[in-house]
């Protein structure tokens, strides 16, 4: 049998001012792995390509889209890598089934659902017959759009992402079974009325994660996804959803799909990431630490949930304080470097760092600085199942009283200190880190760092669940209602 494989993925903040054009997105085929600088940090595709052949099928290799968290896409990108797949797709004939590699937290102009949109053109295309598998991000919205025209979805269970190949081979193994006429799924989607994120490592996230995998042995259950939501997407259809894939019987997809829904809900106060100290507070803690040095995470401005990584709200308090023995990990800022660049090592120069994304970042910060070493193409090493990430050019400048800085070029993730101690800074050395990361970089800095901090500061990636909820929701949410099933919505 024959197998379309396809996708288009990226995760959207709906609060940065700039869009994700064409020219931001990876393009590649689904028979060839990407490399280098155009390696996807995780694909479901990647473990399709080797599957499909090893089960004695043939893989129709459609275009594999992907591009960092951003802004939302530009509507005519979006167009464009969308008809390009449902041309392939029709060029390819009759197919078995149609995987698609996605995210499920994409916003294009025009289009706050449209991996919904992807996937009823793809059902439109192959007819009601044909089964369509999608793979989504656990930080998905599981849209009724999307559960309407595909026939499974399966999110990721883990964050940090360590089960993209284990929930690639559930999607094709149910395809294939409904292919063959040995299964029947059958869908149903819980909205758990929860705006929030939800480390998967921790308790009671942990025991519920493995709830889930416990009845899916049960007899007649395919699937279960926890859709964690997206909360800086600022759409209609945000938030977390219980999804539920049975054999047959959508009375108990609907049953299962609540009672799990309402199991969670009822978690709400004790899942939810908070940030654990404001920026003046969390300084303090780390100029008194006993053991430095002591890493903040500047989580609201994460180049990996969409944010620019470019904010200056920490970096303005650590100067109008004089704070001293301090680095901070790469700041986005292409102007600057490129400023760095032609001057030269050894130089001294004013230079207006960050803030240059937009409002949303803050002001930009004016100080006198020495470019201490310049790396053309900084690469941060892979971790685990995230690949290499290219920084672009990037520049160590320092200014008084003991402050640096890197800042790059390209947009990329921190998850590792190589990126600051590749230009010869030593970490220990430092009393504090200032890191634009989650805690997808804290296993990659506990080798240098004492303890973590995630600060609760303002921008585009806030973890003030309650404040970021806007009228674009279609129901009412918590935290911003404490019991939004109370009010009958």
């Amino acid at each position: 049998m024959r197998f379309f494989v396809g996708g288009i993925a990226t995760e959207s903040n709906g609060f940065v001012s700039y869009p994700t054009p064409l020219s931001d997105f990876h393009r590649y085929r689904a028979d060839t792995a990407a490399s280098g600088q155009d390696q996807k940090v995780l694909a479901a595709s990647d473990t399709w390509r080797d599957q499909i052949p090893a089960a004695g099928h043939q893989l129709v290799a459609g275009p594999l889209n992907w591009a960092m968290p951003s802004g939302p896409t530009a509507r005519s990108a979006y167009h464009r890598m969308r008809d390009e797949l449902l041309a392939e797709l029709r060029e390819a004939g009759p197919v078995a089934g149609v995987l698609l590699d996605l995210h499920g937290a994409m916003v294009a102009d025009g289009y706050p659902d449209p991996e919904g949109d992807l996937i009823e053109r793809c059902r439109a295309v192959v007819g009601p017959g044909v089964p369509i598998g999608v793979f989504l991000d656990h930080h998905c919205h599981l849209t009724r759009r999307m559960v309407e025209f595909a026939t499974v979805i399966v999110a990721m269970k883990e964050w940090p992402h360590v089960d993209v190949p284990d929930r690639a081979r559930e999607i094709f193994d149910l395809v294939l079974a409904t292919a063959e006429g040995r299964v029947r799924p059958t869908m149903a989607l819980f909205d758990c009325r929860m705006i929030g994120a939800y480390p998967t490592r921790r308790e009671p996230m942990r025991t519920f994660v493995e709830r889930l995998r416990t009845l899916e042995r049960e007899p007649g259950v395919l699937s279960l996804s926890l859709g964690h939501g997206y909360p800086w997407a600022d759409v209609p259809e945000v938030g977390s959803k219980l999804l539920a894939i049975t054999d047959g019987d959508p009375g108990l997809a609907a049953r299962l799909a609540e009672q799990l829904g309402r199991e969670f809900f009822a978690l709400r106060h004790r899942v939810t990431e908070r940030a654990d100290l404001g920026i003046d507070e969390a300084l303090d803690y780390a100029l008194t630490a006993p053991r430095p040095p002591v890493v903040l995470c500047e989580q609201s401005d994460n180049h990996l949930g969409g944010s620019a990584g470019d904010a200056t709200f920490v970096l303005e308090r650590v100067v109008a304080r004089g704070v001293a023995d301090v680095v901070f990990g790469p700041i986005w800022d292409p102007m600057s470097v490129a400023i760095c660049r032609a001057a030269g090592e050894g130089e001294r120069l004013m230079l207006r760092i960050g803030a240059k994304s937009g409002p949303e970042a803050g002001r930009p910060v004016d100080l006198r600085c020495e470019i201490r070493r310049v790396i053309p193409d900084l690469v941060q090493r892979p971790m685990g199942p995230i690949q290499a990430m290219p920084f672009g050019d990037a520049v160590w400048v320092s200014a008084e009283p003991g402050l640096d800085l890197i800042l790059h070029a390209r947009r990329a993730g921190t998850l590792r200190p190589e990126v600051i101690t590749d230009f010869g800074i030593s970490l220990e050395r430092k009393r504090v880190v200032v890191a634009k990361m989650w805690r997808h970089g804290v296993e990659g800095f506990a080798g240098v760092a004492t303890d973590f901090k995630i600060l609760m500061t303002p921008g585009t990636q806030t973890l003030d669940f309650a404040r970021i909820l806007s009228g674009e929701f279609q129901s009412p949410s918590w935290p911003r209602v404490d019991d939004p099933f109370a009010t009958g919505s």
